[in-house]
């Protein structure tokens, strides 16, 4: 916020340095959230166009070549600048996350527009790529388990983009509150509510997927991969608002993310199911009232 040569130099630091230590893209993409919230497109773009140079100056002197770090801003901070636009706009977490699953869902959709199956195609990059990792360290893959990890990859790989993108905004709104409404971000989290028909459409494509055999089973399912993890995050919005309402410990919140690290996929579902069933129970509403 100290000027462009600052906010120019965060971003693409932290995007070049992401080629060696991955999550550090989101703080680069935080960077310019920030700047989007604060100071609109026509900053941003300005900001933006200077760190993509910055980036690839910077990753062709450490590098020899500039192609993955452009790579990695591009995907990472179009995206993100356009939901802070959003957000910037109206304010509405609920919105923007809307629009980060239909982001994802578009990749999942253009996927098996231009793959006859995509899950074969992943099965042979993963044959390609750990087949022989696995192979130097003694260890042979079974077909059956690289088939299974094919089949998910598309709808995995499309979540992992549209949490990273979210991550990144949040952090952005975060940095943005602390310097200017201490607060402020906790409370638009706590408060976020999807609408009930996301509900019935995740539901839906989740009875899709079970019933359909082949490549529209596997089509459905992955969108219900990502309807289901936006509600992961109304069920963690729930959790904090609950601690908060009631002047909880801390060690409720800690308590639960460590579950969904060392449960995973059980944790994240539960807690999915959590938030499709708070917009037809509203647990903050029922939490006030006791």
């Amino acid at each position: 916020m100290r000027g462009r040569f600052q906010s120019v130099t965060v971003i693409a630091v932290f995007t070049v340095l992401s080629l060696l230590v991955a999550p550090l893209a989101y703080l680069g993409a935080a960077g310019l959230a920030l700047v989007t919230l604060r100071h609109g497109g026509r900053e941003a773009l300005v900001v933006g166009a200077a760190a993509m140079l910055g980036t690839g100056v910077l990753a062709t002197l450490a590098l020899g070549s500039f192609v993955p770090a452009l790579a990695v801003a591009l995907s990472l901070w179009l995206p993100v600048t356009l939901l802070a636009l959003v957000l910037r706009a109206t304010g509405s977490q609920a919105l923007v996350m809307l629009l980060a699953g239909a982001l994802s869902a578009l990749v999942v959709v253009l996927l098996h527009l231009f793959l006859e199956s995509p899950a074969q195609w992943w099965r042979q990059a993963l044959e390609e790529v750990l087949a022989p990792a696995l192979g130097r360290q003694g260890v042979s893959m079974d077909p059956q388990a690289l088939d299974n990890i094919a089949a998910l990859m598309t709808g995995l790989v499309a979540v992992a983009s549209m949490t990273g993108q979210l991550l990144s905004l949040w952090l952005g709104r975060w940095w943005q509150s602390v310097l200017y409404k201490p607060g402020g971000f906790g409370e638009e989290f706590r408060a976020l509510r999807l609408p009930r028909a996301l509900t019935v459409a995740t539901l839906v494509l989740v009875g899709i997927a079970m019933a359909a055999p082949g490549e529209f089973g596997r089509f459905a399912g992955e969108l219900a991969i990502i309807g289901l993890a936006l509600f992961v995050f109304q069920g963690l919005a729930v959790v904090h608002a609950l601690v908060k309402q009631r002047g909880a410990s801390m060690g409720w919140l800690f308590g639960t993310y460590v579950l969904l690290l060392v449960m995973g996929a059980p944790a994240t579902i539960a807690l999915g199911a959590a938030g499709m069933a708070d917009t037809w129970i509203d647990f903050r509403r029922k939490g006030l009232q006791d």
